[in-house]
C-alpha cells in the first residue's frame, strides 16, 4: 500500500506489503480493517473494490465486456497491421551536411 492509497497487488501471494493480506482477504466491500503493525510504521487498509473469482452469469453487462474486449482486441490487431504495412512502405534518407 502506498501513500497515496493505491494497493499493490490484487490476488493471493501478490497484496503487499504481505502482513496486509490476510486481513485484506476477510474484508467485505466497503468495511476498514484493523491497524496492523510493520517494522516500518503501521498499515490502515479498506477494501474499496471486491471482485469474486468464478463464472460470471451472461447478462447484458458481461456481454457489453466482452464485446468491448473483442472490439479492442480488433483494433489493435487492425492497428499493428497498418503500422506494418507504412513501416514496409517506408523510404527513408539521410542526408549529411
Amino acid at each position: 500500500v502506498s501513500k497515496t492509497g493505491d494497493g499493490l497487488g490484487n490476488l493471493r501471494g501478490q497484496i503487499q506489503p504481505r502482513e496486509v493480506e490476510e486481513a485484506l482477504f476477510k474484508l467485505r466491500e466497503g468495511e476498514i480493517g484493523p491497524v496492523i503493525p510493520i517494522g516500518t510504521g503501521v498499515h490502515l487498509i479498506r477494501c474499496v473494490k471486491r471482485e469474486y473469482a468464478g463464472q460470471k452469469p451472461l447478462d447484458v453487462e458481461v456481454q457489453k465486456a466482452i464485446r468491448k474486449k473483442l472490439e479492442m482486441e480488433r483494433w489493435d490487431r487492425e492497428r499493428r497491421r497498418i503500422v506494418r504495412e507504412l513501416r514496409a512502405r517506408a523510404i527513408i534518407r539521410l542526408e549529411q551536411e
